[in-house]
């Protein structure tokens, strides 16, 4: 059991080191930041002699601009995904793969913003990234294209939907005297 604390405690510290390094932080200005009297204690944890107290490990994370699941181990990603897409401006739709977490949300994000820009892609391969937001949409685009047509016509407009509403639980009877009324106002606008 010791064994595994020590690779763990020196997976820990050799991250946060390598970190560090790339940022170009110093010892001292990272063990400043976090409120370490020395550079010494930040040297003692990156060798792995210390071990880090979790309470610490979000700040470190922010101090690095890394995630604590990076500096743990539980991910070889060093990105913090949700605060690069803060720098850059970006959000997310809500549509946008909303059963995953918000941290993997803003990857897939990110990368489709970065393909769709990097390699010119078509606005088909773009939007291919989202999901539906209703399986209705998912199913007629698979089955019945024209339908689809017909179905987005009527959720755009406000007074089809209505019409849709007011008519569904009318008997047959009721839906020919309407379709007569319809019939006529086309074809006295000369419609049909």
């Amino acid at each position: 059991m010791v064994k595994e604390k020590n690779k763990y405690v020196e997976l820990l510290g050799s991250r946060i080191r390598n970190r560090r390094i790339g940022l170009d932080i110093t010892q001292e200005e990272l063990a400043k930041s976090l409120g370490y009297k020395s550079k010494s204690s930040i040297n003692k944890i990156e060798i792995g002699e210390n071990d880090l107290p979790q309470s610490k490990i979000s700040l470190f994370a922010s101090m690095l601009d890394t995630t604590p699941a990076y500096l743990m181990g539980w991910t070889n990603d060093p990105v913090d995904y949700v605060k690069e897409l803060k720098k850059r401006k970006m959000e997310i739709p809500n549509n946008f793969y909303p059963e995953i977490t918000n941290f993997e949300r803003s990857k897939k994000w990110i990368e489709a913003s970065e393909n769709r820009f990097n390699d010119n892609l078509d606005k088909l391969y773009y939007e291919s990234m989202f999901k539906p937001e209703d399986p209705t949409t998912e199913y007629l685009e698979k089955n019945n294209p024209e339908l689809l047509d017909l179905y987005n016509s009527i959720q755009k407009n406000d007074n089809l939907v209505l019409l849709f509403d007011k008519t569904k639980d009318l008997s047959p009877e009721d839906m020919e005297r309407i379709l007569t009324v319809i019939k006529g106002i086309r074809a006295e606008r000369g419609m049909d």
